[in-house]
């Protein structure tokens, strides 16, 4: 009786200790996915903000993937998109922009 008692006390500490390494699991993977994510970002963030247009380009794509890999994180992606083209274009480059659309637009017609 007292080596049932101990074989069973010792498999309820086994599973116990399963459990608890499980969760521990659990938590690192998501703790190290959520730094990837974060140095991913990082990395597109320094990208859009590179004068070497081929960068900033790779930058957008990274950003984009992110969104779609994450969308927990897509309002965020969004907001330092809208952040970039906000500090990066002028009104009158956007109005000249319209203006050579509707020419084209025009022309078409």
């Amino acid at each position: 009786m007292v080596t049932t008692v101990g074989t069973l006390g010792a498999a309820g500490a086994a599973v116990g200790a399963l459990w608890f390494t499980g969760q521990s699991l659990r938590t690192t993977n998501a703790l190290s996915q959520q730094t990837a994510v974060t140095d991913r970002f990082r990395l597109a963030a320094e990208q859009v903000a590179s004068d070497r247009i081929n960068v900033r380009l790779a930058g957008v794509y990274l950003l984009e993937r992110l969104a779609k890999d994450f969308p927990a994180d897509h309002p965020t992606v969004f907001a330092v998109l809208a952040a970039f083209l906000r500090t990066q274009t002028t009104m009158s480059q956007c109005e000249t922009l319209h203006r050579a659309r509707r020419r084209s637009t025009s022309r078409r017609l």
